[in-house]
């Protein structure tokens, strides 16, 4: 089962200069009982305190403790924990116990970093190293987690973040064609759903099925099975415009 938790409360955070490029390469994270650390919540940006100079080239460390009551880890289980960023700005190397666990260089998207292989059970550590160095925009942008973090804890196959992607054409007789593509995951790696039961076809114990329907918003269906990676024709759909705001969704179900 999903579960999903925002987890923007009780962070601790500290800014430096800019260390020199030798360093960011392998950036060496504080002592937890760093005296620098102060607390903050996020979403926060340290550039908007300094207002004589919103372009300070600068660095700065966020660190989060999380109890077993928040991430109940148990290493006998096959479920996965992921941390979910919806933006930090701009380079940013993730840290779970000490132990590197993911990085981004760029500062407009949101990420995921997989958990499981660096928690252990008890409390866990998270670390985000975040460096910003200008110029790197051409409007003010920040420098920090300017927006939310989620804990995720999924099946050990799971379907991965923005992994659904529907393909619509409309056909000359004015029905439409849909094709579904779905990208799973399973210890980080991701495959395509077409791609995945191919290779557990060869698996006796494999048990997992896939499954769409396209509903109306008040749960009416429409279509009741789609196939994977396959178009199909929809009949009877009435497209969106500003009199007939006509929306349809699509269930995508992943089950055993």
């Amino acid at each position: 089962m999903n579960t999903c938790r925002r987890i923007n409360s009780e962070w601790l955070f500290f800014k430096q200069p800019l260390s020199d490029t030798t360093t960011t390469l392998s950036p060496t994270p504080p002592a937890q009982n760093d005296s620098r650390f102060y607390p903050v919540n996020l979403p926060h940006d340290w550039l908007i305190a300094n207002s004589a100079d919103h372009y300070e080239n600068s660095e700065g460390w966020y660190q989060k403790t999380i109890s077993s009551d928040i991430l109940p880890f148990d290493a006998s289980s096959d479920d996965d924990w992921l941390l979910y960023f919806e933006g930090v700005y701009m380079d940013c190397t993730i840290f779970v116990n000490g132990m590197q666990a993911g990085e981004l260089k760029y500062g407009y998207s949101s990420f995921e970093v997989r958990l499981t292989p660096f928690l252990k059970t008890g409390e866990n550590t998270i670390l985000v190293h975040v460096r910003y160095q200008s110029p790197n925009s051409r409007w003010y942008s920040g420098a920090g987690i300017y927006r939310s973090v989620w804990l995720k804890k999924v099946p050990a196959v799971h379907i991965a973040s923005d992994g659904i992607a529907a393909e619509t054409h409309r056909l000359e007789n004015g029905n439409w064609s849909l094709c579904m593509h779905t990208t799973l995951e399973k210890e980080g790696i991701q495959q395509s759903a077409k791609d995945f039961f191919a290779s557990e076809n060869d698996n006796p114990n494999a048990s997992l099925s896939l499954s769409f329907c396209v509903q109306t918003l008040d749960g009416t269906v429409i279509l009741s099975e789609i196939p994977k990676d396959t178009p199909v024709t929809l009949t009877n759909i009435q497209p969106w415009d500003i009199n007939e705001p006509n929306l349809y969704k699509i269930v995508c179900t992943l089950s055993e």
